[in-house]
Order: structure tokens, then C-alpha cells, then sequence
């Protein structure tokens, strides 16, 4: 396995995460790998062809990745990782849900101080 990346700036990644966690990640990335590749099959003049192809590759790196737990990341993977944290973060309104979290955990926190006096 090579220690370098040839087309840009980084060394071999040690992907050392939990197996629940690569199992998700495969289902996610997977799911994204398909759903490009359709687009690129049933497109016959895909609108952003080059880059619908990058980030294909892409998701078949990281996926080869994870089996491998190892990766010498490249600005395609890391795009496509960027891109897909923040439309999940997005989808789901990641920031809504932290300021509800974060307000539900205060009261919960003052209210079990108080039941402890």
C-alpha cells in the first residue's frame, strides 16, 4: 500500500473506527455510489458529468477504504465527505436539533439539581 498520496498533499489515513460505524457508513456510501451512477446511466448529457464521475470514484475509494481501514485521501473523497456531512446536517437540521439538545439537557440538569436538595 502506498505511504503517499501522487496527486496531492497527505500520507496513508489509518481508518480506525468502530465496526457499527464502518457498517453505516458502507450502507450510506453505498446508497450515494447508486444513486450517482443511475443518474449518470439514465442522463444521456449529464449536466455535470465530469463531476458526477469524480464523486462515483470517489465513494468507490472510500468504500474500498473501509474494507481496507486505511486511505490516502484525495480532494474528491474529502469534496464528496464535505458535501454529504453538510446535506445530512441539512436534511436532518442539525442545528436545530443541537440548540434543542443542549436547552432540553439544561433543564433536565437544574431540574434534577433541584429534586437532590
Amino acid at each position: 500500500m502506498a505511504d503517499s498520496n501522487p496527486t496531492g498533499p497527505g500520507a496513508t489515513v489509518a481508518l480506525t473506527m468502530q465496526s457499527h460505524h464502518v457498517s453505516f457508513l458502507k450502507g450510506v456510501l453505498e446508497t450515494c455510489k447508486r444513486g450517482v451512477e443511475g443518474d449518470l446511466a439514465s442522463a444521456g448529457s449529464h449536466p455535470n458529468r465530469e463531476r458526477a464521475e469524480r464523486e462515483a470514484a470517489a465513494y468507490g475509494h472510500l468504500l474500498r477504504s473501509l474494507d481496507s481501514r486505511a486511505i490516502v485521501p484525495d480532494v474528491n473523497v474529502i469534496e464528496v465527505v464535505e458535501r454529504l456531512a453538510e446535506s445530512v446536517d441539512t436534511e436532518n437540521d442539525y442545528d436545530r436539533a443541537v440548540r434543542e439538545h443542549r436547552a432540553l439537557c439544561g433543564l433536565l440538569g437544574q431540574l434534577q439539581e433541584g429534586w437532590r436538595r
